[in-house]
């Protein structure tokens, strides 16, 4: 975590897991957390989380589903719209399989019948799939699943209104607002490090050394704050209409 006004780094972790997803929760309960014992150790009433903005890698639908409960408005750029297979024609996403008359099935852009199989690992989508001597036989199997042995599967989000919401802010002036002062406090923060350290990554072994050298790295950027040899990377205030 960084703060937003002096570009100080103010807290990192490690976690010890293969990829970056399903982490926007976990942070968000920690950053409340953090709020909650600053409030109780000084006289700053630092106040709720609000808003949170990050990039698809860190979270999955069941985290943005459970953000609008506490009612904390997210500035998420998910990615999905762009995501296909190696070979896949954009014609041919998951987003052109149409929800027909059943509510169990799904047609496919040449017309094929996909039928729900059952629901991904976190029960936030329907998974459907076709017949596989129906996707072999398709003269469209080459830009729709062209390495696939099987018929070929769809997951459809069971949260569509939810995702249209939070992709409409995300084009708002607040939502771009908001992924430009990320840019700036997290990749902005990361890249001017990594140029100073000349380390791209870990030199050290497990979780332990793993958490070490991320708390050197907050340490030499901290000084280098402190000592003005850097400005902090901030968000610019942009001039009033």
């Amino acid at each position: 975590m960084t703060d937003a006004q002096g570009g100080a780094i103010i807290h990192v972790d490690v976690v010890a897991q293969g990829s970056d997803q399903g982490q926007l929760g976990p942070k968000i309960e920690q950053a409340i957390r953090t709020l909650d014992r600053v409030a109780e150790q000084t006289e700053i009433a630092p106040g709720p989380v609000e808003s949170v903005a990050a990039v698809g890698a860190y979270h999955d639908t069941k985290d943005l589903a459970e953000l609008e409960a506490p009612n904390i408005q997210p500035a998420v750029s998910s990615g999905q719209a762009n995501r296909k297979a190696p070979g896949q024609d954009p014609a041919h996403q998951a987003s052109q399989f149409d929800q027909g008359v059943e509510a169990d099935a799904v047609s496919c852009p040449a017309g094929q019948t996909l039928k729900q199989i059952g629901y991904n690992a976190n029960g936030t989508s329907a998974k459907f799939q076709a017949k596989a001597e129906a996707c072999n036989a398709c003269p469209e199997k080459g830009v729709c699943c062209p390495k696939a042995k099987g018929g070929r599967t769809v997951n459809k989000t069971l949260y569509p209104e939810m995702l249209d919401r939070i992709e409409a802010h995300l084009h708002t002036a607040q939502g771009e607002r908001m992924l430009h002062a990320r840019q700036a406090s997290a990749e902005g923060t990361f890249a001017r490090l990594i140029r100073l350290l000349s380390r791209k990554r870990c030199r050290t072994w497990g979780r332990r050394g793993a958490q070490a050298e991320a708390l050197w790295r907050q340490l030499a950027h901290n000084l280098m704050l402190l000592t003005g040899q850097w400005q902090p990377l901030v968000l610019k205030q942009q001039p009033q209409a």
